[in-house]
């Protein structure tokens, strides 16, 4: 009994050996065939992989993804039909976050042994393994799309506006507009994408809207008064048509102009750039204190009545320089320069609380501005502007150049001299009358510049020093380097185009044919003023140039000047106060007599 119990478990060790070896046997045959391939039932996202090799599965799912990153979505405002964008999801940096399952799907069933393999297979066939697939969004990329694309979705804000007419102000109603609000779309965005899009077929968002305000209101112009804040004229009666053309010109570009309550306005700005294509003409103007032709010579004098202007309406002026050399159409220290090549500017801020408009134009070879607001200044409240003048700068040697071509003899004066000033300008104010304060506006350095002469022949020039000025008791009088400005102002006359100025009274007049492109009248100095104790009853007009009388001493020289806004449209006035101070009154609506208007 033993011995048969004995043999029949030997045979049933032998048969389960041999089960064992078969089962391995096929086994490790199935193995080498499913290390290939991802087991049967295995999906990533929506994309079945089963039965796929790596390489097939990440193709697959990739080209998935990539389905759903080009799938049109159609961004609109409110729902609108004409107010709307389309897009894909990529473009709003929707992305794939959890690209590990696809590893984890391919390797799946690919670990232990082999009967822990061959569970996890038959588990698979009876119950499909599906991973999801988990998406993110850049809301960084969204917020550029949006704020790239705002102007599709806007309806335009209009801004109520103001027109002068000859029976007053039109204003024109504002209307308000519409935007999308960005902050909230981006999170109608995200959620419309993450959450409520099955990421199958197309997708359409109603984006959120927000009214636009108009930053120019009605009623806010509404305020602006019908009589003027400042108003201020200059005259060029005498200036070529080239350089009226420029005035013109220039003033067309400022008339209109509307500065809310804080804001700046530049003249550059509005003027620029000084080309034939912008409408200008060459004419004369300085540069290193000679004169020469440049597009738009003469707007200096535009900026010039405009800065006087400012002055009377008493806004803030945030940037204004001196010409290099004098002018005639305002006093000394009251001209403001500019120069597109260098960046001079005249700029002024509305420093009140209501809108100004500025109101410029030409009439009879006149430039005027006038300035509307709310003036809030009391009526019994007046200002005066009075120049100062400083010092005065003799011109230097006179310049000489030989030509051989001019007969021997031969000696023309191609540019005249002028005499340098140093000036200040106050400001003056006055309650019924009496003087409340006195406050410095500016100084002012005007370089003084020698006679430029070309003498023919070819022998030698003996170059005659000048002279220096004596006063009355015949003292000389000091002067002081003519490259040394006063208080910082630029002298633009070195290099610029754009300055301006007048002949000194000490030179003789030239004919026409000495100076080309400009046109030209004899220069005055700002303080050769003839009073009505000096002549009969003269119009401020009637001057007296050079050519009358002899050229006076600095000791005969007023040195004080003064602006003054009256009530009253008159012209201006001439009165001496005593031997040393000239006073120029000028009322609100000023006209400056010219003198030498040849250059800017």
């Amino acid at each position: 009994m033993k011995k048969r119990f004995i043999k029949m478990a030997a045979i049933l060790s032998i048969c389960a050996a041999s089960m064992t070896m078969n089962y391995q046997f096929i086994s490790a045959e199935e193995e080498t065939s499913v290390e290939l391939t991802v087991y049967e039932g295995v999906k990533v996202g929506e994309v079945e992989i089963g039965g796929m090799t790596k390489d097939e599965a990440e193709t697959a799912v990739n080209s998935y993804i990539t389905n759903i990153l080009n799938t049109k979505i159609t961004l609109s405002l409110d729902g609108s039909d004409d107010k709307k964008i389309e897009l894909t999801a990529g473009d709003l940096g929707l992305s794939w976050s959890n690209q590990s399952i696809l590893e984890e799907a391919v390797n799946l069933g690919k670990s232990g042994n082999v009967i822990k393999r061959y569970k996890v297979k038959k588990d698979i066939a009876n119950s499909q393994v599906s991973y999801e697939m988990e998406f993110q969004i850049n809301t960084q990329k969204i917020k550029q799309v949006l704020e790239e694309q705002k102007g599709n979705f806007e309806g335009e804000v209009i801004n109520a506006s103001i027109t002068k007419t000859g029976n007053g102000f039109e204003i024109t109603e504002s209307q308000s507009g519409i935007t999308i609000n960005v902050e909230e779309s981006i999170n109608k965005i995200k959620q419309s994408i993450l959450e409520d899009w099955n990421k199958q077929g197309e997708l359409q968002i109603s984006l959120v809207s927000q009214e636009l305000q108009p930053t120019i209101k009605k009623e806010d112009l509404q305020t602006i008064q019908s009589d003027p804040m400042a108003s201020f004229t200059t005259s060029y009666t005498s200036s070529g048509s080239s350089r009226s053309a420029n005035i013109d010109v220039a003033v067309q570009k400022i008339n209109g102009s509307l500065l809310m309550p804080g804001e700046q306005f530049s003249c550059l700005e509005h003027m620029v750039p000084f080309t034939k294509e912008n409408g200008y003409y060459p004419a004369g103007s300085y540069m290193g204190g000679k004169l020469v032709d440049s597009y738009g010579g003469g707007v200096c004098q535009v900026s010039t009545t405009l800065y006087n202007t400012v002055l009377l309406a008493e806004l803030e002026v945030v940037q204004r320089n001196n010409h290099g050399l004098t002018v005639g159409y305002v006093q000394l220290s009251s001209d403001a320069a500019i120069a597109e090549s260098s960046g001079m500017d005249f700029i002024f801020r509305n420093n009140t609380e209501y809108p100004i408009y500025i109101e410029g134009y030409t009439n009879n070879k006149k430039v005027t501005f006038q300035i509307y607001g709310n003036d809030q200044r009391p009526a019994n409240r007046k200002i005066e502007y009075k120049n100062k003048i400083i010092e005065v700068l003799s011109p230097p040697a006179d310049v000489i150049t030989k030509d051989s071509s001019l007969p021997e003899g031969t000696r023309r004066v191609t540019q005249s001299s002028h005499t340098g000033y140093r000036a200040e300008l106050y400001k003056y104010v006055y309650v019924d009358g009496v003087q409340q304060s006195v406050e410095k506006v500016n100084s002012s350095y005007y370089a003084p510049a020698p006679n430029y002469v070309t003498v023919g022949g070819s022998g030698v020039v003996q170059e005659t020093e000048k002279q220096p000025e004596t006063d009355s008791n015949g003292t000389p009088i000091e002067t002081v380097p003519t490259n040394a400005p006063v208080d910082g102002t630029q002298n633009e006359g070195e290099g610029n185009q754009e300055t301006t100025n007048t002949s000194s009274e000490e030179t003789q007049p030239q004919s026409p044919t000495e100076i080309t492109s400009v046109e030209e009248t004899q220069p005055q100095s700002p303080t050769e003023i003839t009073t009505s104790e000096e002549t009969q009853a003269q119009s401020p007009t009637e001057i007296t140039t050079p050519e009358e009388t002899q050229p006076q001493s600095s000791a005969e020289m007023p040195t004080e000047t003064t602006i003054q806004p009256e009530t009253q449209n008159v012209e201006p006035q001439t009165t001496i106060e005593s031997e040393e101070v000239a006073t120029f009154i000028i009322p609100e609506t000023q006209i400056i007599p010219e003198t030498d208007l040849s250059a800017n």
